[in-house]
């Protein structure tokens, strides 16, 4: 018997599924002329370390080195830097005698270098991540802001979600608090947007659909086209064809099958989504920064002296995309002391023309 299942139901069992949960250490440290290095970290074989969502380096410009959790000293300043106390903390507690972090570590002159390595908008389904530093020199200190932003690894956004939520409704959903309400219409959002990539092949190419169906005819049928998707077996081979079908039966041509190659596609990054949530949807990311100065502002969830931390689950980059910040400032010694060398001078020229 042939096994099938609806987009609408398919949705929701990728809701419930997950996969081998693959959790990353991130350290970033920022210098004081804003070159930057990053360790990632993460658990497991030579083969696993690549099944996180979050994208392990492969090339040799990155230096990776293997470390068994029972060998970390419970006290060293140099591996808090390279790596997350709380990452640390959780590999330590998780880890049996097999186990075996891989650490990789790289320099970059500046963020755009280390953008080139982790942002690729049109890249396969990944998570892309976009790092910005500032640095702004005020004589007694050096302000530092650090900004990076993990992008949602969502590519079917055609429809917005404010034609779906209220304003009150989105606010809600970005607190990750459960709602029937609120997830019954973001179910509804993944699917106008996967029906609108497949429909916007037949606008876009209207003309080859015609004399039978014409730009008109094609919109007043719209909601007929959607029902019959979102009800529409989800077969993993025959995905295109079933749906051509079922369009061919409702606009009355047999020309959306000159379509099929573009369905296809459409089709292609459609399976690949549904993979990746399935997959990935359980990673966790514990992000550090380590800045030139103390931090006195941002989004941390944690912050120590230098140290600034927060942790990203990667299902929350389904719908929104998440920014994480900081400021710092560094004492400017020199400065500082010519300041107070001047003040100095100042003081004591007065006090000496007052005995004058």
């Amino acid at each position: 018997m042939k096994r099938s299942i609806s987009f609408a139901v398919c949705i929701a069992f990728v809701a419930l599924m997950s996969g081998c949960k693959q959790d990353v250490g991130i350290s970033t440290i920022v210098h004081p002329d804003t070159s930057l290095e990053r360790y990632i970290t993460t658990a497991g074989d030579s083969v696993r370390v690549n099944e996180t969502a979050f994208p392990f380096p492969q090339d040799s410009l990155w230096t990776v080195t293997k470390i068994h959790p029972d060998t970390l000293p419970d006290d060293s300043t140099l591996t808090f830097q390279q790596c997350p106390i709380s990452y640390l903390t959780a590999a330590k507690n998780s880890a049996d005698s097999t186990t075996i972090l891989y650490s990789a570590h790289k320099y970059f002159p500046n963020a755009d270098s280390m953008n080139a390595d982790f942002y690729h908008p049109k890249d396969t389904i990944r998570i892309n991540v976009s790092t910005k530093v500032e640095k702004r020199f005020r004589w007694f200190y050096t302000f530092y802001r650090y900004s990076e932003t993990y992008h949602s690894f969502n590519p079917f956004r055609l429809v917005p979600l404010c034609d779906i939520m209220t304003e009150q409704e989105i606010e809600f959903l970005k607190t990750g608090k459960d709602s029937v309400n609120v997830e019954d219409k973001l179910e509804k959002w993944h699917q106008q947007n996967f029906f609108e990539a497949y429909y916007r092949v037949l606008k876009k190419n209207v003309q080859a659909l015609q004399p039978e169906v014409n730009s008109a005819q094609l919109k007043a049928k719209r909601d007929t086209l959607f029902e019959a998707f979102r009800n529409q077996d989800f077969l993993e081979e025959e995905t295109t064809a079933s749906l051509l079908q079922n369009w061919q039966d409702i606009l009355g041509t047999k020309a959306v099958w000159d379509l099929e190659k573009q369905f296809h596609e459409v089709t292609r990054k459609v399976e690949q989504y549904f993979t990746f949530v399935i997959d990935k949807n359980d990673d966790f990311y514990y992000t550090q920064v380590v800045m030139p100065g103390q931090v006195f502002d941002g989004n941390a969830v944690q912050v120590n002296g230098r140290y600034a931390e927060w942790r990203i689950a990667s299902d929350d980059l389904a719908v929104f995309a998440k920014e994480i910040w900081c400021k710092a400032r560094r004492w400017n010694v020199l400065p500082s002391v010519v300041t107070a060398v001047v003040v100095l001078s100042v003081i004591v020229l007065l006090i000496n023309s007052r005995k004058v």
